[in-house]
């Protein structure tokens, strides 16, 4: 079975985004700067469901890349004294 497939039977479609139009907030950052490439983005909705999504990823050897709130300070790594994050 596909990754994707396995996905939407452990979360439900509902879940599991698959369109560009629905994944691009999540493969972009809040500047538009800089953009990524997803084949889905999932949203579990339990600590159970994250566990059993990395579980599955891995057994798929497929990299998990996790994204929680996007607040501004999303490029702070890259911030200065002179520039603080606000």
């Amino acid at each position: 079975m596909k990754l994707v497939d396995a996905l939407i039977e452990l979360l439900g479609r509902d879940a599991v985004l698959q369109d560009e139009a629905d994944t691009a907030g999540f493969t972009q950052d809040w500047r538009d700067r800089y953009r990524g490439a997803a084949s889905c983005v999932v949203l579990p909705s339990s600590t159970a469901q994250v566990a059993a999504v990395v579980r599955l990823c891995a057994q798929h050897r497929t990299a998990v890349l996790p994204k929680a709130a996007t607040p501004a300070c999303a490029a702070a790594p890259y911030r200065t004294r002179r520039r603080p994050c606000r």
